[in-house]
């Protein structure tokens, strides 16, 4: 299997996508991130179902039509971004680690969703709303009580739990300061932070940044970060960017050709065919090692299979094992996924 990361070098970048039924796939290259002024275009060349395009020269900051492994993207994720992770890492991210956790069940978790815990103007912080504003040192409501990661400290918990902080789609990350609101099960692009909690959500290299610079403040105060993933569904179906890719083959499909719905939003991923295991292995790892996360909840997990689940658990605590590792052991919905081998209570 090919990899099919960006891969990026100051010299040049490889991009590959795996669609074997194409007859012919172009790439786009945008000068800006709301992909309004076209560049270039190239027919990218296909082996074995694989089609790739190399760049030559230092492509960091260009922009493209998104693929499932974008690792960077512009406002509201229409755009992906070539992007030098190197020049996103905060002061001694190399020095960074998480907590150790010999037992799971010592873990005091907290969960919160990144704009509620700061976006009242009596939380007292700069950055309301944000990823910074959640580590934020010495913010005071009126009472002058501790709020922000001052208050999570003297709880006295190990671990956050952040709600999902992917790239959702239901919140125009250019106007985040009207009011919009969501929980984030609506992923758009699973690789790459959520824009609305940036401070500069239009430079995809801010909110790369920005999401780095919390999980440290967190482990600097020795408090690990889990994030809630939501690999069982996509926020949108048809023009989503699994199925722009290879149509309806990371879905399951009733006998009548209808999208089977385990999760009650509209479709649901199979965890259980070749390509979307391996993207949702990939996709945990490039977060446990890039982002230095501590854990994960899965959502809805009964939707995906024993297998998968079992693969990420075993990758992930190879390379960690105080990770952390959890999530629903059910559906929302009748699958077409049998009971047997679905990662619920009763398996």
């Amino acid at each position: 299997m090919r990899n099919l990361w960006p891969q990026y070098t100051p010299n040049g970048t490889n991009l590959t996508i795996w669609s074997p039924e194409a007859d012919a796939v172009r790439l786009h290259l945008y000068q800006s991130g709301d992909g309004k002024d076209r560049i270039a275009t190239f027919e990218m060349r296909s082996h074995e179902g694989y089609w790739t395009q190399y760049l030559k020269g230092d492509q960091h900051g260009t922009f493209y039509t998104p693929g499932i492994y974008a690792q960077a993207v512009g406002v509201n994720g229409g755009r992906a971004m070539i992007v030098d992770l190197k020049k996103t890492d905060p002061e001694n991210w190399d020095e960074d680690s998480g907590p150790i956790l010999h037992h799971a069940n010592s873990a005091i978790i907290y969960e919160l969703h990144i704009r509620d815990m700061t976006i009242h103007p009596s939380s007292g912080s700069r950055h309301p709303g944000k990823y910074l504003g959640l580590v934020e040192s010495g913010a005071r409501s009126s009472d002058q009580l501790s709020t922000g990661i001052d208050h999570l400290k003297a709880l006295g918990i190990t671990h956050v739990h952040l709600l999902p902080c992917f790239d959702f789609h239901s919140v125009d990350e250019a106007l985040t300061n009207n009011g919009q609101y969501n929980w984030g099960y609506d992923p758009q692009n699973y690789n790459v932070p959520e824009g609305s909690y940036s401070i500069d959500p239009h430079r995809p290299e801010s909110r790369i940044r920005e999401f780095k610079t919390m999980v440290k403040t967190f482990h600097d105060a020795g408090i690990g970060v889990v994030l809630d993933v939501a690999y069982n569904h996509t926020g949108r179906t048809e023009d989503s960017n699994f199925n722009l890719e290879y149509p309806k083959y990371y879905y399951r499909m009733t006998d009548d050709g209808s999208w089977s719905n385990a999760s009650g939003c509209g479709n649901e991923t199979a965890s259980e065919k070749t390509m979307m295991r391996a993207f949702m292995i990939s996709s945990a790892q490039y977060w446990m090692r890039e982002y230095h996360l501590d854990g994960f909840r899965f959502d809805l997990m009964g939707i995906h299979d024993l297998q998968t689940m079992r693969k990420i658990g075993r990758r992930l605590k190879a390379e960690n094992p105080h990770i952390l590792l959890y999530g629903e052991g059910w559906t929302a919905g009748p699958s077409t996924l049998p009971d047997t081998i679905q990662a619920s209570k009763r398996n």
